[in-house]
């Protein structure tokens, strides 16, 4: 049967054929008519034939005559329409149907409903099988319906609910005087499938009303029908109460709604969750899922056995029932909270076993689970379910997870009360702890660690210590205590000693191999100490015996301890920086033992692997480094390790340059051009994208086509030269606003056709095309969108899920253009296109959140805010990622701001009732970033006068002291980003008394106590800096030791409080800039955003207020050779700053201590491995170039094998970045939020400030004047 099947009656009677382009024959007709058939599931209506009319029924001649009037009337009506639509020529058959239509209808009825008939065609889905238009007589339809349903053809039933569903649409008045027949009538219909259609059409004039629930009416009908059918008709019928989409991702799944009988649901999740099918099991999940979220008081009641049901489907086979499951017990927590205690045990046991399991996806949910367990239930039982299900597992990845929700808890209950003697807490936490601390995985025992250490502040520690640890691992835990304190275990090997020089380096180096022949690993661990020394301070020393070193280096990288291997690989590092060129000879081994670690799973063994092969191609001869590296990495199985030498490789091959790469010189050429072909196609995308970097910038060469032709096997030469080519047309960068200049249509309306004709492609390239094309057509024909808005969002919402990210991300980046080119327009699209992209940003493809991100940001600033406010409700609240709850409660947070505490606290319907409940579950999420925004916002509506009102009316009981207890510690504390703004800052009566009680707060152990003696500091530095210089030494130390905290609120106000020394005491603080600088800049490589922010502010204020070649050589020694990236470009950055403010003439005019400190700096900084770092020194060595002396002054200090590669830097950078096209070369910021030219002012300001060179400055500042 072909798709189009057209009912009788009000709709026509015809069959189209599936293509367009092809008639239907009346050989086709007969060959359908003989055929007995039932119309498939969702095809409602048929094909009238000549079978179909009983040759007993045949009209009298007289009635003949009349009839065939009536069909030359309807025919006319038909066929005039069919010309207005430029549709063909209605068939044979056609005919034929409508001569049957209208022999079923008397000729009082045929005048009436003659109007009615038009051509339709059916589609699978119900809701657009038809277009449903509205009668003339509605009355008189009604009757036609019944008599319909009456009939016994079940095609006659359709046509009659089909008329029911017009007067449903178009005129519902008419149906109420005798809706409760047409109720009886549709539960008389005993097809299963009949009965769906009429429970769809019921369903869909409710969705159309915008009702949430059913009117009492409709209710009660409702449940007249469904009492009536049959089982299986039930549980299909109540589906269809809840529209239910499923996908892959449990997240997205439904957008779950009460129930109006809630009792009734949970009967019929457990006749569900008992059935065999796996959609039905996860519908009766979806069941729960609902109830536990609005209707939490029903389950209580049978709590023990749903809980059951759902630890059963946890340990289902598929994961896509298992996965839900997950997600149904992460909602079960949330909404019952403590309820949920009694059945912690064996819930938290399943799901602790799931996250030892290799699915990614499995192990996250059950991580969020078990997460809002403890976010939700009670500590101490939370405690007890972890440390019963996971303490003695023999899964590390089940161990680890353990001991992470438990340092949790541990901070959550406190030690007051964990270490109070309590039975069945102190009992089991300590030995618990203990065993954690000694586990063989080092993220078990880190975990472990952090809560002994918390655990040791407590006064009565070593007591309940003797009383509860057995007496065989006493003595181990003490010495991990003692260890801890002494240590303050860090990440980051290089801050726990300070290497010093030796008086007897040889005496040292003998020292260092006896050590490392030891069985004990802390005196391996010192005997690298010693050799890290020496290859800092007496790299001469190594020389005489450095096989031997590297050897003994190699195998400690290998050492099963990873505390040794990560401080092996940091020597590494540190012999490569040290001997350079030196190294040479045993680049091949020791390259080889650090790319497999790159391979490992423990992320700060890789990080470190990377920094040492980082600090290897920075100083080592590159071509030595170059063919160490293909050596180890070019061929490995893991893809990791393909990575990272792809990523190096390209480093070293900008290095080198083309000139020499493709010169044609043996174990050089020969060996690069297979090499960067086989990255170029590899299986991982991150390698081939270096691949591919790489063969873009060889490909410049002129000589590339010979050489490619001599080096690369045939096999692979015609893929090499398609994939140069390809790359040549569309300059692969990240950034897929860089990838075309968007211009103006001529003819817009036919671009937005042959937009669509491209998204319908299967080829990728060719779906890239149609989306540059809605680009453009957003950025200037934004009125040609209007007329098919709905269909360019849905079709870009698509690509915007495509597995190819490349698609993906221009899919988002037009989202962008869509929200600033049409701005209001957008609201109706809102919530669609704010959901999929609130799920891209929880990606772990920093590319393709940094895009979804700034898509939401252009949503935020050119739409109805309230509409964009109900739409990352919508999207992100209730997410699983913390990643998407954290960016929704960003972006909520500028919202809040844009439209004021005046509206949103006005009472308005689904804008007070929203926000306000959203605010306060942001606040107390489980993501520290995501309750610093909800917190945020919190502060900020308690402003307003009515907001006491508005709490007690819109925020739940359950959570209304825990919301005022919030707000009353925000306004007592001001928690903001900046610690400057906590308190007002008042000058002392008495500050030589704040300066001693100061320094005995700080000495104190309570860490509020800490930050109080902080302020007292920071109000000296600022108001009594004279106090300060007789004990500053004594302060920096303090605020060093500080800065350095685990507590990063204390270690935050330490930064501050530098910076506040630095602008208060300004020259004074020149003697301490070394060592306070040195902490400032490590913490400029931390993982967290803010310490970051608040470390770069300190030393901004350094740079600003001290002297600036003090400040340039205190930078210069904490910076310079540092292995993280960071903290380099930080320096970097700074420096900038300096050499500005110093000027090339004292810089270069051959001073001790600052020429011959700064050029050797400057050159190096310009060939890092960073881009970021690299920009800033060739910003310094551009300015340096412009003084009369730079030649001179570059033969003198700069070292011969780096004075060639200086040269050609300066030469390309005078060349590129000529004075007249200067702006060409410079990319301004992107603002993401499409209001450049509102806010150009300020972002040249954000330029100018970057440090770029004085005449860059100038030329973007001339530009910003148009």
């Amino acid at each position: 049967m072909s798709e189009g099947v057209v009912g009788r009656g009000v709709f026509g009677s015809m069959v189209l054929p599936s293509r367009p382009e092809v008639a239907a024959c009346p050989e086709q007709d007969e060959s359908i008519n003989k055929a007995s058939w039932e119309p498939p599931a969702g095809i409602y209506g048929h094909s009238v034939s000549g079978s179909h009319v009983d040759c007993d029924d045949s009209p009298e001649p007289d009635e003949a005559t009349k009839r065939v009037k009536l069909s030359k009337i309807a025919m006319d009506k038909m066929r005039q329409h069919w010309l207005e639509q430029q549709e063909a020529q209605p068939t044979p058959r056609m005919r034929q149907s409508l001569r049957h239509v209208t022999s079923e209808v008397t000729s009082d009825e045929a005048a009436s409903l003659q109007d009615e008939i038009i051509p339709v065609t059916l589609k699978k889905d119900s809701n657009e099988q038809v277009e449903l238009r509205p009668f003339s007589r509605p009355e008189l339809a009604l009757t036609q319906s019944f008599r319909l349903l009456n009939s016994d053809d079940w095609e006659k039933k359709i046509e009659g609910l089909m008329f029911l569903r017009c007067l449903a649409r178009y005129h519902s008045d008419v149906l109420n005087s005798r809706l409760h027949e047409v109720c009886l009538a549709v539960i008389q219909e005993k097809r299963a499938k009949l009965s769906k259609i009429a429970m769809d059409k019921m369903r869909q004039h409710w969705l159309e009303q915008r009702e949430a629930q059913p009117t009492p009416r409709m209710r009660q009908s409702l449940r007249h029908v469904t009492s009536e059918v049959t089982s299986d008709e039930a549980a299909s019928l109540q589906d269809e109460i809840i529209p239910v989409t499923l996908k892959k991702d449990s997240n997205e799944q439904v957008e779950l709604r009460p129930f109006s009988r809630p009792e009734l649901a949970l009967t019929q999740s457990f006749r569900l969750l008992n059935s065999d099918d796996w959609e039905k099991k996860i519908k009766g999940l979806m069941f729960l899922r609902c109830l536990a979220r609005y209707h939490s008081d029903v389950l209580n009641s049978r709590l023990h056995e749903v809980c059951l049901a759902v630890i059963q489907e946890v340990g289902n086979q598929r994961s896509g029932v298992s996965r839900i499951a997950m997600v149904t017990l992460g909602e079960l927590y949330s909404g019952l909270q403590k309820g949920m205690d009694q059945e912690l045990e064996a819930t938290a046991k399943v799901l602790l076993h799931k996250t030892g399991k290799i699915n990614a996806f499995i192990r996250q949910l059950a991580d969020a689970a078990l997460g809002s367990m403890v976010q939700n239930c009670t500590p101490t039982r939370s405690m007890n379910a972890l440390l019963a299900g996971g303490l003695g597992h023999l899964n590390a990845a089940v161990r680890r997870c353990t001991a992470q929700h438990l340092t949790t808890l541990v901070e959550k209950i406190g030690t007051g009360r964990l270490l109070s003697g309590t039975k069945n807490l102190t009992d089991r936490i300590l030995p618990a702890v203990s065993k954690l601390a000694q586990d063989s995985s080092p993220e078990t025992r880190y975990f472990g660690r952090q809560m002994l250490l918390f655990l040791s502040s407590h006064r009565d520690f070593d007591k309940m210590v003797e009383k509860y640890i057995p007496p065989k691992d006493l003595a181990t835990v003490r010495d991990t205590v003692v260890t801890l304190k002494t240590k303050f275990i860090k990440k980051d090997p290089n801050e726990q000693v300070e290497l010093r020089p030796f008086s007897r380096p040889e005496l040292a180096l003998t020292q260092s191999f006896r050590l490392l022949n030891s069985d004990d690993w802390e005196k391996k661990i010192e005997g690298l100490m010693f050799l890290r020394c020496l290859a800092r301070y007496h790299s001469d020393v190594l020389n005489s015996r450095l096989h031997e070193v590297c050897l003994a280096l190699v195998q400690e990288v290998r050492n099963q301890r990873s505390g040794v291997s990560r401080i092996a690989m940091v020597t590494l590092g540190e012999l490569y920086s040290g001997l350079q060129k030196g190294m040479d000879q045993e680049l091949e081994a020791t390259a080889k033992v650090l790319l497999h670690k790159t391979g490992k799973i423990n992320a700060f063994i890789r990080q470190l692997a990377d920094a040492a092969l980082g600090s290897m191609v920075q100083n080592c001869t590159p071509t030595r480094s170059m063919n160490a590296l293909l050596a180890g990495g070019l061929g490995h199985l893991n893809a990791a390790v393909r990575r990272c030498t792809a990523q190096h490789l390209t480093t070293l091959v900008e290095k080198i340059g083309t000139g020499r790469l493709l010169s044609g010189t043996k174990n050089l050429t020969d060996r690069i051009l297979p090499a960067v072909s086989k990255l170029a196609q590899d299986s991982s995308p991150e390698t081939r994208y270096f691949g591919r970097q790489m063969l873009l910038f060889l490909s410049s060469h002129r000589d590339f086509d010979k050489m490619v032709e001599k080096y690369i096997p045939p096999k692979d030469l015609a893929t090499v030269r398609d994939t140069v080519v390809t790359l040549k047309t569309k300059f692969i960068k990240k950034d897929p606003n860089e990838q075309v200049e968007l211009r103006p249509f001529s003819r817009p309306e036919l671009a937005l056709t042959q937009s669509f004709r491209l998204l319908n492609s299967d080829d990728w390239e060719k779906k890239i095309e149609g989306l540059m094309f809605l680009r453009r057509l957003a950025r200037y024909h934004s009125d040609v969108l209007n007329s098919r808005l709905h269909e360019v969002c849905l079709a870009v919402i698509q690509e915007v899920r495509n597995q190819r990210s490349g698609v993906s991300r221009i899919a988002m980046v037009t989202l962008g253009e869509l929200y600033s080119g049409l701005q209001k327009g957008m609201d109706q699209e809102l919530e669609a296109t704010a959901k999929v992209l609130l799920h891209k940003t929880g990606k772990i493809n920093a590319f393709i959140r940094q895009l979804a991100d700034a898509a939401l940001g252009s949503m935020v600033q050119n739409c109805t805010p309230t509409r964009s406010m109900n739409a990352l409700l919508a999207g992100g609240l209730g997410h699983l990622n913390p990643g998407v709850r954290r960016c929704t409660a960003q972006h909520l947070t500028s919202l809040v701001e844009k439209i004021g505490t005046g509206r949103l606290l006005s009472g308005t319907k689904n804008l007070t009732d929203r926000i306000l409940p959203a605010v306060s579950k942001l606040a107390q999420d489980s993501s520290p970033e995501t309750r610093y925004f909800g917190r945020q916002m919190l502060l900020f509506l308690s402003s307003h006068r009515d907001f006491d009102k508005m709490l007690e009316k819109y925020i739940p009981p359950k959570d209304l002291a825990t919301v005022r207890d919030t707000v009353v510690t925000l306004k007592t504390k001001f928690i903001k980003k900046d610690p400057n703004e906590q308190v007002e800052l008042r000058p002392f009566s008495r500050p030589e008394l704040a300066l001693t009680q100061s320094f005995r707060l700080l000495n104190s152990d309570d860490w509020e106590k800490k930050i109080e003696g902080l302020m007292f500091l920071r109000c000296l530095a600022r108001y009594h800096s004279d106090v300060l210089n007789s004990r500053l030494h004594e302060v920096c130390l303090a605020l060093v030791q500080e800065v350095r905290n685990q507590r990063s609120r204390v270690s935050r106000i330490a930064m501050v409080t530098l910076g506040e020394l630095y602008s208060g005491l300004q020259k004074g603080m020149d003697q301490e800039l070394e060592a306070t600088a040195k902490v400032l800049l490590h913490k400029t490589g931390k993982i967290n955003a803010f310490i970051r922010h608040h470390a770069d502010a300190a030393l901004g204020s350094m740079v600003q207020n001290c002297t600036p070649t003090r400040s340039m050589n205190a930078l210069l020694a904490g910076g310079l050779g540092h292995l993280n990236a960071a903290v380099r470009k930080y320096t970097a950055q700074h420096l900038t700053t300096l050499v500005e403010k110093i000027g090339t003439g004292q810089l270069l005019s051959d001073a001790k201590d600052l020429t011959d400190r700064i050029l050797p700096a400057v050159s190096k900084l310009a060939q890092d491995s960073s881009p970021e770092t690299r920009y800033f020194g060739r910003q310094m060595l551009l300015l340096l170039s412009s003084h009369r002396d730079f030649d001179k002054m570059v033969e003198k200090y700069i070292p011969p094998k780096d004075l060639a590669t200086v040269r050609d830097t300066v030469v390309t950078l005078k060349t590129k970045y000529s004075r007249g096209d200067i702006t060409a070369h410079y990319v301004l910021p992107q603002n993401p939020r499409g209001v450049v030219q509102k806010h150009f002012g300020l972002i040249v300001t954000e330029v100018v400030s970057c440090g770029m060179p004085f005449y860059v400055r100038e030329a973007v500042q001339k530009g910003s004047k148009g």
